[in-house]
């Protein structure tokens, strides 16, 4: 592991651990869950939550580097893995290493940040007044602040929340950065080819994801 991507790495999870600190002190309050669950739930449940959340607060800080090192270097596998497939005869020395593909997925991570960033800023300072389901569902600049999500399918929310700038910045960054490694290789790759290698790893990755998110969620609402 390269230091390099070892202090990216620990810089993204610190910022990450900020951030979930602001939202559940600042944002998930107390006071917010208390009005989201009032008349659904009664208030011997609402305090036994409330308690346990308090009591289970740290577990959330743990598996923050935990969830982003998952993500990352699962990504990154899979795109090792692809280029390896389409390079079997070629010389395995010349194709970059997994440091660099993993430094590719680190520094598209930052628009996760970003996309966080403006969802903190959104609630703290424009939707003041919002509840724990808005809280949860809201993504900034995705497809579902135009569609009526209320009308919706549970099952659909999810994947559409997915449809966003976000999503194809993050995109975009991976796609620039496998061009950029294999830029001074024996083996550079076009724009096209570059977007080929991050559907077949990220895309496959992604829809594999959101088959098992939405399988989930019809198991549970049904």
């Amino acid at each position: 592991m390269k230091p390099y991507n070892l202090l990216h790495y620990m810089l993204l999870v610190g910022i990450f651990m900020l951030f979930t600190y602001l939202f559940n002190n600042y944002l998930q309050t107390d006071k917010v869950i208390v009005a989201s669950l009032s008349g659904k739930y009664s208030n011997q449940i609402i305090s036994n939550y409330l308690q346990q959340r308090s009591q289970w607060a740290w577990l959330a800080y743990c598996i923050v580097p935990l969830l982003i090192l998952l993500r990352t270097t699962i990504i990154a596998f899979f795109m090792q893995m692809v280029v390896y497939f389409q390079h079997l005869n070629d010389d395995d020395e010349k194709l970059p290493s997994f440091g660099k593909y993993w430094s590719v997925v680190l520094f598209a991570e930052w628009v996760a940040i970003f996309m966080v960033m403006a969802k903190f800023l959104w609630f703290a300072y424009f939707q003041t007044n919002y509840s724990l389901e808005d809280l949860q569902n809201f993504n900034p600049l995705s497809l579902t602040n135009i569609l009526d999500t209320k009308t919706m399918q549970v099952w659909l929310a999810y994947p559409i929340n997915l449809i966003s700038v976000w999503e194809f910045l993050y995109w975009l960054l991976l796609i620039i950065g496998v061009k950029d490694i294999f830029e001074k290789t024996a083996h550079p790759k076009t724009w096209g080819q570059s977007t080929i290698i991050i559907f077949l790893s990220y895309g496959v990755a992604l829809l594999l994801w959101i088959v098992a998110v939405m399988y989930l969620i019809l198991n549970i609402s049904s």
